[in-house]
């Protein structure tokens, strides 16, 4: 029992001594537990030792020991399971004649200190280091140590009242009491110390695991309730708490992760298993955590659709598995779709008509159908633009292949999941932009397997997503006046002529996503008269318009010799005119082929790429190599063998390389800034005067069907705009502006 007497510094009467000496005499027994006792071996002589000279009489109302006799008993105050061969008011009087007598105070301060650090804190932390206790035992010593330590600075602190009162107080303001520099020390030592740090959280986390792994309290739980009180006491609660709740979000994520696998057929049991853990982990906090930790650990396993959001990022910001993307978002789609209709079912909540007896049917709960939707769409916000993207060629690769040997319900269903995932994205312009590049690139090249999917698919799009697309009806009306041209201008020509072999499609430039090209290669001499035919008898039609060529859009159809036979030979345009080079020759050197046809630089590479390092390599690059360097020389490779009379060689122009993304994303950026620009001056035309809020908030609602907007966005188009005089900013009041007519 320790002993406070918190007497004011003054001279300490005989009288009140003898009253305070009766009251101790039966508290002399400062006894430790078996563990306490293993700190101190090596003080128990200096304790027994009784010091000469120990008591000086002053008069015969004061005594005192002097301040050499306090430095042998601070050692058993804090170490020694003995008793004590004085008295506790003989202590406190001594306290006094060192601190205020004496004049021993900074011997005291050092001896205190030395104990606290050297005796105390270091010899504990050694115990604890060196304990073989198994994980959740050792918590219960670290909780004995505490208790220990909380009853001797007590103690201390009774005795040694003189220290804090006067010297700390009085002498030195910027010394700590005994309590609070007590309390430092050992949390210093001890919370500090990152080897017992781990091996607390590692003796938590066993006591957890073991726990939720047997489904039943563990027999030291009650040992968790008593280490959290003294956690706060010494201010380490919070590091405590955390590392609890990462240590819930961890184990329920690798443990849901694996029933989502096990479990993948039965929804259902799924989530009753879910609910059942939150239960036990609700009982299991109100039974060892404060009232406000319960909170906190329920939304760690039970926030759904964060965990949900969560899975959704970490695909979408999968960079490395891009192409994987929209698949493996289909596939949680599927499953959290399966859950929700067949393990969060609600009733619904308008009750059936008095005439009939039958049980309503129930629907799919509306609160987790939105936290659903919300999480898909806070996942995508992780990467912006590229789920978009992704979900566009993911359609292109769909519309390309085709039904295939999937029945006409399936196939509709597996291009509405796709479209499903758009209805998440906030991008919708790179979307956009995406998929009318790649239907252009579908309908030119005559990869697309069925024209009527791809207007049944545009109607869809219009109707449902995006009015913008009502754009690709005007592509298909290119398409098919060009087919009516083309068989007007075939009527025209004899059996025999080569204009019968080429196909011209003309398209409108508002309509198709491609800009002019700026350079035209040099076609064989037979193409290029063909195609000056075509440019006289449309002109001859249309007198008023500009016809431009783009032989990057073309393909063609080349018959040649092999050693192993002849082959036809499905190319781009560029393909085919290189290939014909070699009609002449046998070699040719890469500056050579670009003198002759002066394509450009990188167009050439990319063509011979496909051509002579590609599976299909009708051409032989020397020296061999997957890149395409200056000095390089290509050969035609007679040896080419295809088990196929008709053999297509890729075209690397044909796919959407990086380098075309990145441009596309540009020229988005681009866009968007005239979109945004364009919508501020309405919105202000339409106002005349409108405050800064007022016009942001106008300015995301006009654009929030085409891209999400930064206030950082708005507030850097509004200062260009009125620095270009579009409207003026107030003088009296900087958030006002003005439409300038």
């Amino acid at each position: 029992m320790s002993f406070h007497p918190h007497v004011p510094v003054r001279d300490f009467q005989l009288e009140e001594l003898q009253q305070t000496n009766n009251y101790m005499k039966g508290n002399r027994k400062h006894v430790l537990d078996a563990a306490t006792i293993r700190i101190m071996k090596g003080n128990n002589e200096m304790a027994h030792e009784k010091p000469k000279a120990a008591i000086i009489v002053a008069n015969e109302n004061h005594f005192v020991l002097t301040a050499d006799t306090i430095e042998k008993i601070i050692a058993p105050l804090l170490t020694a399971p003995t008793p004590f061969w004085c008295t506790y008011e003989s202590i406190y009087s001594a306290c006094r004649f060192a601190v205020v007598v004496h004049d021993d105070r900074q011997r005291l301060h050092n001896t205190l200190r030395q104990y606290l650090d050297r005796e105390v804190a270091t010899s504990l932390c050694k115990i604890l280091l060196e304990a073989e206790e198994e994980p959740v035992e050792w918590i219960a010593l670290l909780v004995k140590f505490c208790e220990w330590l909380e009853t001797q600075v007590a103690l201390l602190t009774s005795l040694l009242t003189f220290y804090d009162q006067v010297y700390v107080v009085k002498y030195i303001p910027n010394v700590l009491p005994i309590h609070d520099g007590a309390y430092n020390v050992f949390d210093e030592r001890i919370f500090g110390n990152p080897q017992l740090a781990k091996r607390l959280q590692d003796s938590l986390s066993t006591w957890l695991h073991w726990e939720r792994d047997n489904y039943e309290p563990h027999e030291y739980r009650e040992t968790i309730p008593k280490l959290i009180k003294h956690l706060t006491t010494h201010n380490q609660f919070a590091a405590f708490e955390q590392c609890y709740v990462n240590n819930a979000q961890s184990y329920y994520q690798k443990e849901s992760e694996k029933k989502a696998r096990d479990l993948l057929d039965d929804p259902l049991r799924f989530f009753w298993d879910a609910q059942t853990r939150i239960q036990e982990e609700e009982a299991r906090s109100q039974a060892v955590l404060p009232v406000g930790s319960w909170g906190r650990i329920r939304q760690s396993i039970s926030a759904r659709r964060q965990g949900r959001m969560k899975n959704v990022e970490q695909i979408v910001k999968d960079s490395e598995k891009d192409e994987e993307m929209v698949q493996r978002l289909l596939d949680m789609k599927s499953l959290a779709d399966d859950a929700l209709s067949s393990a969060f079912l609600a009733a619904p909540r308008t009750p059936p008509a008095p005439s009939t007896s039958a049980v309503p049917e129930k629907q799919p709960d509306k609160a987790f159908a939105y936290a659903l939707n919300t999480a898909f769409t806070l996942g995508f916000r992780g990467r912006r633009n590229k789920p978009a993207e992704m979900i566009a060629k993911h359609l292109h690769q769909s519309l390309r292949k085709g039904q295939g040997t999937l029945g006409y319900a399936e196939y509709q269903a597996l291009l509405d999941a796709a479209l499903a995932l758009y209805r998440f994205s906030e991008d919708k312009d790179v979307f956009r932009t995406f998929y009318h590049r790649l239907l252009a690139k579908r309908l030119l090249v005559g990869k697309s397997a069925s024209d009527d999917v791809e207007a049944a698919m545009l109607k869809k799009l219009k109707e449902k997503y995006d009015p913008e697309f009502g754009i690709g009806e005007d592509m298909f009306k290119d398409l098919t006046l060009s087919k009516e041209m083309m068989k007007d201008y075939h009527a025209r020509q004899r059996k025999e002529s080569l204009a019968n072999k080429l196909n011209a499609i003309v398209l409108q430039r508002s309509a198709w996503p491609f800009s002019v090209t700026k350079q035209l290669v040099d076609l064989p001499a037979d193409m290029q008269r063909e195609v000056n035919k075509y440019t006289e008898f449309y002109k001859a039609k249309h007198s008023g318009r500009i016809l431009n060529w783009d032989h990057a859009l073309g393909t063609a159809s080349l018959k040649a010799r092999f050693k192993a036979g002849i082959k036809e030979l499905s190319v781009s345009l560029y393909q085919a005119i290189v290939l014909l080079l070699f009609n002449d020759k046998e070699e040719i050197p890469f500056k050579d082929i670009k003198e002759l046809i002066r394509m450009e630089d990188d167009e050439q590479r990319r063509t011979l790429q496909s051509l002579a390092c590609g599976k299909k390599k009708v051409l032989k690059k020397i020296p061999a190599g997957r890149d395409v360097e200056d000095d390089d020389v290509f050969r035609f490779n007679a040896d080419f063998d295809d088990p196929h009379a008709r053999v297509h060689i890729n075209s690397i122009q044909a796919k959407v390389s990086p380098e075309e993304s990145q441009k596309s994303n540009e020229n988005i950026e681009g866009d968007r800034k005239l979109f945004l620009d364009a919508a501020i001056v309405r919105v202000m035309k339409s106002k005349k005067e409108m405050t800064y809020e007022k016009l942001k908030t106008a300015t995301i609602d006009a654009v929030k069907n085409h891209f999400v907007l930064t206030v950082d966005a708005i507030t850097k188009r509004i200062d260009e705009l009125v620095s270009q005089e579009y409207f003026s900013r107030s003088d009296e009041d900087k958030n006002l502006f003005f439409y300038v007519a």
